[in-house]
């Protein structure tokens, strides 16, 4: 099926998007000790950390827009068969955001951690190591991210 990402000029300045729920990708380190965090090169929110995310296109599954987002976003290329839905609610911009984490018992390849490279929306990327996870609200672009990347982590140690 084709993608369809098409726009429409609704005036004063303001592009409508025919897209569908935006999706995020949470990424688990190889030891479920690191989550994968993209620091924002636009608005909103711009040079504020997320997770790797972005808006699923028509004709797409809602993993696989996931995991082309963490790819754009990242370089990190993962089967959509290694994640799970963990959770999907609206934010205060009023998308529908779904969660997806590793699935339990998997695990990313160790040399895929090396080659991350930020890119697309991306200004940086990194993993943040669990033990030093920021809950200072000025370091998270969105507060729902925040609260995910915690849950996600706590579902693959569990």
């Amino acid at each position: 099926m084709a993608i369809d990402n098409t726009a429409y000029d609704v005036g004063n300045g303001k592009i409508l998007y025919d897209n569908a729920p935006t999706v995020c990708c949470v990424a688990i380190g190889t030891t479920a000790q690191d989550v994968l965090l993209v620091k924002r090169k636009g608005p909103p929110q711009a040079g504020l950390w997320a997770l790797p995310g972005g808006f699923q296109m028509k004709g797409e599954t809602m993993a696989g827009a996931a995991v082309r987002e963490l790819r754009e976003e990242t370089g990190l290329i993962l089967n959509p068969d290694v994640l799970e839905l963990l959770h999907t609610e609206t934010d205060t911009y009023g998308h529908n955001v779904a969660f997806f984490g590793l699935t339990k018992g998997k695990a990313i390849p160790e040399g895929l951690v090396l080659e991350l490279k930020a890119g697309d929306d991306a200004e940086a990327v990194m993993w943040s190591p669990y033990s030093n996870f920021s809950f200072d609200d000025e370091f998270w672009a969105f507060p729902l991210h925040k609260r995910w990347a915690w849950r996600a982590v706590d579902n693959i140690r569990t």
